[in-house]
């Protein structure tokens, strides 16, 4: 039976811990890794392979990628002068596995263009202004740091291309490039992708830079609009999830992901923007608006949860900031408040053993989970102390 979960987001239910911070129960123990000083406002999170931790800062003049190492201690500085950019709007920053490219992604709203920024390792913004992929609306590095993919620019649907480090398109021998996604790396990366094919659309996935293709099969008239896009792709090893995009139905789809085949098909039942894995790709969380739905890796349904205060949502499209850390049953989101110029909303949501509703926890603060080989982790930042902290396994 369907479960339909309420909660009050917006009631603190937060455990104090050391130095005056709020760790939401539902993440359960944790031991500190550092805590520092750190005055400006940090708008955006990431960490790489080697558990370096990156946050995104920005001033008038100015943004800011700071890079810290496992011991709290600063690697290196990026900036990049926006004297094109009279009012930007920085969003989020990536990095690669390694570390060794990093992506920030914003907005001119003074032009109401979206704008990148690529540092090498040098900390040079290397991406030059004249280039079409500086004003993608949703450009995205691969796991290697080596290619990049985008969708939407201006006035267009999408760049049908993929583009090396140096931003010149690769010579791509198959027929038509529409639309492209990475989705994961093993060996090499992965991207997922829409291609011509006779009398119709093919869906295919492909190696780089050895250009293998792990499948290619047309798309049938029921799934013509399961494109690969943005938030609406997520893959764990051999399991590939999609979602139709809004207005295409509402269908999560689970596909083989060396076939192509589809082996299920889950009704949704909100107008979708997101999907994530567990950490161990045990179970799916699909996210929209208010609302988010937990599924099994066989596409079985198991909850239902709704902000009973449908103005606010969980997730922010396009911003695909969550983490699913499946042994404590937490999910945590995060969003930007449009109000306010930095403002933050992190909201972790706990669920019991059997799915119901245990708890959720509002942070009006910059709090991000994430998942690497060296363990689960989450960083924050309040109050100007900013601190990482890793799960403590039970």
């Amino acid at each position: 039976m369907r479960k339909l979960l309420f909660a009050a987001i917006m009631l603190a239910l937060f455990v104090l811990v050391a130095m005056g911070l709020e760790i939401p129960p539902a993440l359960g123990a944790f031991e500190e890794v550092f805590s520092l000083e750190f005055d400006r406002m940090v708008i955006d999170f990431d960490m790489d392979e080697e558990s370096r931790l990156y946050f995104l800062t920005e001033t008038e003049e100015s943004l800011f990628v700071t890079v810290l190492d496992a011991e709290g201690q600063v690697v290196r500085e990026l900036s990049a002068f926006k004297g094109q950019t009279p009012k930007p709007f920085v969003l989020q920053v990536i990095a690669s596995d390694n570390g060794q490219t990093v992506l920030v992604r914003g907005e001119d709203t003074e032009l109401e263009t979206p704008i990148n920024w690529v540092f090498d390792e040098s900390g040079e913004d290397i991406l030059p202004f004249d280039h079409l992929l500086k004003y993608a609306e949703w450009l995205q590095l691969s796991p290697s740091g080596n290619y990049f993919t985008a969708q939407g620019y201006r006035a267009l649907s999408t760049i049908g291309q993929i583009y090396d480090i140096e931003f010149n398109e690769v010579e791509w021998p198959r027929r038509a490039f529409y639309q492209g996604l990475f989705v994961g790396a093993d060996g090499e990366d992965i991207v997922l992708f829409t291609e011509a094919d006779t009398g119709g659309t093919a869906l295919a996935m492909a190696k780089l830079p050895s250009q293998e293709i792990i499948f290619s099969r047309p798309l049938g008239i029921w799934e013509a609009h399961m494109l690969p896009h943005r938030g609406r792709v997520a893959m764990h090893n051999d399991l590939l999830v999609m979602m139709r995009p809004p207005g295409r139905g509402s269908d999560v789809i689970g596909i083989d992901a060396k076939t192509g085949r589809v082996l299920w098909q889950a009704e949704c039942l909100m107008n979708a923007s997101g999907v994530s894995f567990s950490d161990d790709g045990s179970y799916i969380a699909v996210f929209g608006g208010p609302s988010i739905m937990i599924f099994n890796n066989i596409g079985d349904e198991l909850a239902f949860f709704q902000n009973e205060n449908s103005d606010i949502p969980l997730f922010a499209p396009g911003i695909p900031n969550f983490t699913f850390f499946e042994d404590r049953r937490a999910i945590v989101t995060k969003l930007y408040i449009p109000e306010h110029r930095y403002g933050m909303r992190s909201v972790v949501l706990g669920f019991d053993d059997e799915w119901g509703s245990g708890g959720s926890s509002t942070a009006f603060f910059n709090f991000e989970g994430f998942s690497r080989d060296a363990g689960r982790f989450a960083a924050f930042h309040k109050d100007g102390i900013l601190r990482l902290l890793k799960l403590i396994s039970d």
